[in-house]
């Protein structure tokens, strides 16, 4: 774990400073403008910003992504951060192995200052080929709400919380399972943003034969801009979490990707991730690429 701590630090060292620093924020709002010109990330990184969406404003977002060999993405897109294990037992597992195709969307909500509720559903499309409901779980609902206690200052990060749910609206789906996340963010300079998170998820149900009922990790990533403006903007991060089954050691992925706001409504990105180890757990590779639609009120 040491060799790819030092590993993530030399290449988020190298990115940060070969960019030009930026010119002062100017207070616009967007898809990820928020008040006092805070930039709230919109792609679904391993880590999540502690900005909140802005108040008013309600966000329209789809998503495609392609996971390599020996992932289940299906899972992962549950939770953001796993559920790539590879399907071990069972008839239901007769898909493991092959690459696969997801799609969502999803509707966040700026009720209020600091506050954002969020809901999100995922569909497994195979690899390909359609392979029908055959995934327990496939096409359930997710709930959410990110909460921010303090705002980002010039000697202490912001602080937020978010609580995730995932409801057994789909498939054969069962349980309850539930995610909580303490988030920091902080603006280090012009150029550079760190986030750092940590979390909890507890699995329930029988989705997922032999998953760990209890499954945590953390996060270390970095965002700023790619010139002199918010309008593209440079992502790195680095996880480490436990394994989605019992019996798999730790898993460990970099991810890096870009995110450009169009228009005041517009907005794109697409990332790329890798695993850094041979578990069985961990994903060969994967790439998103998310679009996001903003109405204000």
């Amino acid at each position: 774990m040491t060799r790819n701590v030092l590993l993530v630090a030399v290449v988020l060292a190298f990115g940060v400073t070969a960019l030009a620093q930026e010119s002062e924020v100017t207070r616009v709002t967007t898809t990820t403008q928020v008040v006092g010109g805070e930039y709230d990330l919109m792609a679904p990184w391993n880590f999540d910003d502690a900005t909140p969406l802005a108040t008013r404003q309600v966000d329209l977002r789809l998503r495609i992504e392609y996971v390599t060999e020996s992932a289940d993405s299906f899972g992962y897109q549950w939770y953001r951060l796993g559920r790539w294990g590879k399907w071990t037992k069972g008839p239901k597992h007769a898909y493991a192995g092959d690459d696969d195709f997801i799609l969502s969307n999803s509707l966040l909500w700026g009720c209020c200052p600091n506050v954002e509720f969020t809901i999100d559903t995922y569909h497994n499309l195979g690899d390909g080929v359609w392979t029908g409901d055959g995934l327990d779980g496939n096409h359930d609902v997710k709930l959410g709400m990110l909460w921010r206690l303090i705002e980002d200052q010039e000697m202490w990060p912001a602080v937020a919380l978010q609580f995730k749910g995932r409801f057994p609206t789909g498939y054969h789906s069962s349980g309850v399972d539930g995610e909580g996340r303490l988030i920091l963010t902080h603006q280090c300079t012009d150029w550079l943003r760190g986030h750092f998170n940590l979390f909890g998820i507890t699995v329930n149900g029988n989705n997922d034969i032999d998953a760990r009922d209890f499954q945590w990790g953390a996060v270390i990533g970095a965002d700023g801009p790619l010139g002199s403006s918010n309008a593209l903007r440079w992502v790195l991060d680095y996880m480490n979490r436990s394994s989605e089954h019992y019996g798999v050691s730790n898993m460990n992925l970099a991810e890096a990707g870009w995110e450009w706001t169009i228009n005041p409504e517009h907005k794109l990105a697409m990332g790329v991730y890798a695993g850094l180890d041979d578990n069985e757990d961990t994903p060969n590779f994967g790439a998103r690429l998310n679009y996001a639609y903003s109405i204000r009120y």
